[in-house]
């Protein structure tokens, strides 16, 4: 009995590992000490937001994007944009907004449910009134295709591979998984059940 419920523990130790969240896009965070691109929307009219384009190769449902971004003051938003295409100007599919908290680290937008099928995608992170922040660079696996926008550039998208700041795009387990999961606790429940009747 004991040997039944160890398999039974395992089985389900097994499904719940295949549960997580697997990686689409991991560039790695940029360095502390590399070069900061300006993440802001500040006064008189200066501002810069960035973008950065990754392949998806199954249909999937985007579950966080986010970015290793610096926040230097609590204060502004930042709205998370997908677009379907190779850059900031193809169609907008989902966008959402989020206030990152004050640091360095991954910031960004969690809890999301952005079904997706196979092709090219480009997020954009576009800075709120009021947000003061960066992107350091560079990051150990930069995804060698990103874009900014500012006053500068008459608020066009312009591509400059050499930003190489960090992206991290993860998708929800997959439907599946959850049924595999149910089964696994499920043969874990009877097997408790079982042991408690002798």
């Amino acid at each position: 009995m004991k040997h039944t419920l160890a398999v039974a523990a395992l089985a389900a130790a097994l499904t719940c590992a295949g549960a997580q969240a697997t990686t689409i896009v991991d560039t790695g965070p940029g360095q502390d000490s590399g070069g900061n691109w300006s993440l802001f929307n500040g006064f008189e009219g200066t501002y810069q937001h960035l973008g950065a384009t990754f392949d998806v190769t199954s249909a999937t449902s985007i579950g966080s994007i986010e970015g290793w971004i610096e926040v230097y003051a609590n204060g502004g938003g930042l709205e998370i944009r997908l677009h379907g295409g190779d850059s900031p100007n193809a169609a907008l599919l989902y966008d959402t907004q989020v206030t990152p908290a004050t640091g360095l680290g991954w910031r960004g937008a969690t809890g999301l449910d952005w079904a997706v099928t196979p092709g090219t995608y480009t997020v954009v992170f576009f800075a709120q009134p009021g947000l003061d922040a960066a992107m350091p660079s560079p990051s150990p696996n930069p995804l060698g295709a990103e874009w900014f926008a500012n006053e500068a550039t008459g608020d066009n998208w312009s591509v400059w591979p050499e930003l190489d700041f960090g992206v991290r795009v993860t998708a929800v387990p997959e439907p599946a998984t959850y049924g595999l999961m149910a089964l696994g606790l499920a043969v874990v429940s009877a097997a408790a059940r079982r042991r408690a009747r002798r």
